[in-house]
């Protein structure tokens, strides 16, 4: 089943909610999530990094609990799933990790991430077509090397 519960990694270990028998938090995706859901979300993102984020060293002028606090109000006015998750991940940046960040739900990943259709590496001081995704750049002519 899939879920719109906020998914929160660290360092590689991931608190995915698979399904709602494991997880009474958990629904399946909805285009719209009610106000008690979201607040449950934002609810456990904030739990999951207060009692688990080992680097708020790394971001002494963060107040966690503030910023909480700060988007109760924006998630309560979320009026879309994509809105609610907005907010998620912006909150979630807050941590400046990047190995921290909120997992979208498929059904909306495209809204809120976009990423680029080739993967560049630098190689001798010059960039490097390493990799090719799409197929509309593919039929211009780029490709892996150039």
């Amino acid at each position: 089943m899939k879920t719109t519960f906020a998914t929160l990694a660290f360092f590689g270990l991931f608190t995915a909610v698979a399904s709602a028998a494991q997880d009474p938090l958990a629904t399946p995706y909805r285009p719209s999530l009610s106000e008690d859901e979201r607040i449950a979300g934002l609810s456990r993102l904030w739990a999951e990094v207060k009692f688990n984020f080992a680097n708020f060293d790394l971001v002494p002028d963060l107040d966690w609990d503030a910023l909480y606090l700060a988007n109760l109000p924006r998630v309560r006015q979320a009026r879309s799933t994509v809105e609610y998750y907005r907010v998620l991940a912006e909150m979630a940046a807050k941590l400046r990790d990047g190995h921290s960040g909120v997992y979208l739900p498929a059904e909306i990943a495209d809204e809120i991430q976009a990423r680029p259709g080739l993967r560049a590496d630098l190689v001798e001081d010059r960039v490097v077509v390493a990799r090719v995704y799409l197929d509309s750049l593919r039929s211009q002519g780029i490709q892996p090397g150039v």
